[in-house]
């Protein structure tokens, strides 16, 4: 893996400037009823948004492979599309995001859980380019960055996305909701 970031300030939501690539090859060479071999390749690109503290992230993805490996799936999928069966074998997905702040209300909610950041986003998102028919999606997501029960880490981060699919047999919409942490 290969990365270069600059982050400067802990308002950004992602690195100013920055780009991570990683390479992945594998393979079972000694078991010779477990033929096929896996490559992978993802890559991350992020560049200053519109205005202070806001972000674009691309991102571009492509896997292939044989034998064992020929129906795995490592690398992200378009937006809700990911509990949902394949079309397709999946080849590569190109991954396009805007976030930007949208507040810094510093609310505390009694002793349950203090509201650091509010941010939100946009988003398109394509899969197997120039491979025949790829699904694609674009939606919205709303998040929170908080700390919950007092505790300074872990910090959460609880959200939601609305999902437009571009995809003549799906014309609802889907939602997904999440919450994360990281220490």
């Amino acid at each position: 893996m290969l990365g270069s970031n600059s982050q400067r300030s802990p308002r950004d939501l992602a690195p100013l400037w920055g780009q991570n690539i990683q390479l992945s090859y594998e393979h079972l060479p000694f078991i010779k009823n477990r033929k096929g071999n896996y490559f992978l390749f993802e890559s991350q690109f992020y560049f200053p948004g519109l205005f202070l503290n806001h972000s674009f992230q691309s991102s571009f993805n492509a896997q292939t492979g044989s034998g064992i490996y020929a129906y795995n799936i490592e690398i992200a999928r378009a937006s809700g599309y990911a509990n949902l069966a394949p079309i397709s074998k999946l080849y590569n997905t190109l991954l396009l995001d805007y976030r930007f702040p949208i507040a810094y209300p510093d609310w505390e909610i009694g002793p349950l859980a203090y509201v650091k950041r509010i941010r939100g986003g946009f988003f398109t998102d394509f899969e197997n380019i120039g491979k025949g028919k790829g699904l694609r999606s674009y939606g919205a997501e709303l998040k929170t960055d908080m700390n919950v029960l007092r505790f300074y880490l872990p910090n959460f981060v609880l959200g939601g996305k609305i999902i437009f699919p571009n995809e003549s047999s799906t014309k609802n919409p889907i939602f997904e909701l999440g919450l994360n942490f990281s220490l």
